[in-house]
């Protein structure tokens, strides 16, 4: 009888025998893996120790029978969830749970028995806190085409900026963003989706978020992973409500995984940093404005009287904006609050994450690395090299090696 495994990173694994199966994609013999410090794997084989270890590092053991079982009812589910896709043109699949109930590990084991079965789904990243494909504080989409496992890269075709790291206080944009990032492959012909959402799920509030989701996307299937699955029953009764003909799949979380407390969570966002080649760029915002939490080169530049430059002190940029002005300064805060004016301080800018948006939608991850206001210049890293054609704006900064929200 075949034995099935279970593994946790860092290791690096080889095929000896026959198949070994990870996250529903399928491994042959002589095939190398990485498992990854942070990462744990079922394995199954078709042929008794059909893998081996090639490193001293990671653990690896066989898997009991409730893992066994857990893994074999994630391959039913994505095998029912495959076949109905295939009888369809069109098929869009919402993975929901708490953080690391399992959605992403789902999410992609789903994407694997669709490529085995010549479907080539699109996965979206809805999880701006933790994303898998792209960089934190962005929704991330990429078509997969061949046998996908965690990568470490940030790999996204095609993203939308919403600015933060929780979607709490920002669950429209995360619907805005999730219906763009549709539309953009809808409209090239891409009609297979995989949506693998946040952890905020579970109370009220979320639940709510989650059926807006529900409402506006309408996904064919809903996949609802969690230990306590009376949580995942009140959401579907919910959901179904909103969108009748969805069909809703309750699945077992992992009965082990490798937990990921807060602090290497933090460490996996800037990770995607530290593994991209970024290219410093130089913008004007009178070519190029930024909008979002500040908005600059959207208005008219302009003077502050005299009486107020000596309360502000050195100001490098002032902006007539509809009814307001908006001034930025350098050096202390300041407490002056008036009608007609909003300040803001140069230290507000210091890396902050910023959305590039060029002219498909498409935005583009950077960080804001200096400002020199008086001329309108501002200067960026960033991985793109294109056009651009403004800068979205955020609460979130590049801070020791992660990133973090900014406290104004």
């Amino acid at each position: 009888m075949a034995k099935n495994f279970f593994v946790e990173g860092p290791c690096m694994l080889e095929v000896t025998r026959g198949t070994a199966t990870i996250n529903g994609g399928l491994y042959r013999e002589g095939e190398k893996i990485i498992v990854h410090a942070d990462r744990s794997y079922l394995i199954m084989c078709s042929d008794d120790d059909c893998i081996r270890s090639l490193s001293v590092h990671g653990k690896m053991r066989e898997a009991n029978e409730v893992e066994v079982k857990v893994s074999e009812e994630w391959i039913t589910t994505a095998e029912n969830i495959t076949s109905d896709c295939a009888s369809t043109d069109k098929c869009t699949v919402l993975v929901l749970g708490r953080t690391e109930s399992g959605k992403t590990t789902f999410s992609e084991t789903l994407a694997n028995r669709m490529i085995y079965n010549k479907i080539t789904p699109c996965l979206i990243d809805g999880d701006v806190g933790q994303s898998t494909i792209g960089y934190p504080g962005f929704i991330s989409s990429k078509i997969i085409n061949k046998r996908v496992l965690w990568e470490r890269k940030p790999q996204s075709e095609y993203s939308y900026f919403v600015g933060d790291i929780t979607p709490v206080g920002h669950e429209y944009r995360v619907v805005i963003g999730l219906t763009n990032v549709l539309n953009h492959y809808l409209t090239n012909n891409i009609r297979y989706f995989i949506i693998d959402t946040d952890g905020w799920f579970g109370d009220r509030s979320s639940s709510l978020y989650k059926l807006l989701l529900v409402q506006i996307i309408k996904p064919t299937h809903v996949v609802c992973l969690a230990n306590n699955k009376e949580e995942c029953i009140d959401f579907k009764n919910a959901a179904k409500k909103l969108s009748p003909d969805s069909k809703a799949h309750i699945v077992s979380s992992p009965p082990v995984k490798k937990e990921r407390d807060r602090t290497t969570r933090r460490i996996l966002r800037g990770e995607k940093i530290l593994l991209s080649e970024l290219n410093k760029i130089k913008l004007n915002i009178s070519e190029t404005p930024m909008i979002g939490e500040i908005s600059l080169g959207i208005g008219t530049p302009t003077q502050i009287p005299q009486e107020l430059k000596q309360v502000v002190g050195d100001v490098l940029y002032a902006e007539k904006q509809f009814d307001k002005v908006i001034v930025v300064y350098k050096g202390r805060e300041i407490k002056t609050q008036l009608r007609s004016y909003v300040f803001i301080n140069e230290k507000r800018f210091e890396n902050m994450i910023v959305g590039l948006a060029d002219p498909t939608g498409n935005h583009h991850f950077g960080i804001i690395q200096g400002v020199s206001l008086p001329s309108s210049s501002i200067y960026i890293l960033t991985p793109y090299q294109g056009k651009i054609d403004y800068i979205l704006t955020s609460r979130i900064k590049y801070h020791e090696g992660t990133i973090v929200k900014s406290v104004d």
